[in-house]
């Protein structure tokens, strides 16, 4: 494991304690930091904090990235929440055919109730005592149809 921040807990020649009590790995990585910084010559402090800056850049770059994300996962979520309420309601409307046979059935079902009705108040009628006309049968279809002149 190298650059731990722990002491290495196998006894190697090489894995000794610092004065602040982490193992060599971790002096290694600082003795190459302060190497690293010497070369391109700035000190150690001035290294360390450029390098901070440099993380905490990238720390904030990723936080925003991450916001992004969140915003278009949740941007696409309603997207496909909206397409699959909108698949389910165009499977709930049926097809024109199917339309015109519904409307058919129920103009049908329409004529038969109120032939019903009238037969029934015919029948209240003549038991209470009351002249009954007979049942007028009357074919009656028009059709509106509208012209643009």
């Amino acid at each position: 494991m190298y650059f731990s921040t722990k002491a290495s807990t196998q006894p190697a020649s090489s894995a000794t304690n610092d004065e602040h009590g982490q193992g060599c790995h971790y002096g290694q990585f600082l003795k190459s930091l302060v190497y690293f910084a010497e070369a391109i010559d700035l000190t150690a402090a001035d290294f360390r904090i450029e390098l901070q800056d440099a993380l905490e850049e990238d720390v904030h770059r990723f936080i925003r990235s991450i916001e992004r994300l969140e915003s278009d996962k949740d941007a696409q979520t309603r997207r496909i929440q909206d397409e699959t309420m909108r698949l389910a309601s165009s499977a709930l409307l049926s097809q024109e055919k199917v339309t015109d046979r519904v409307i058919k059935y129920e103009r049908h079902l329409h004529s038969l109730l109120t032939s019903t009705l009238h037969e029934l108040e015919r029948l209240q009628a003549r038991r209470g005592g009351k002249p009954v006309v007979p049942a007028i049968v009357a074919d009656i279809q028009f059709h509106v149809s509208r012209t643009d002149d």
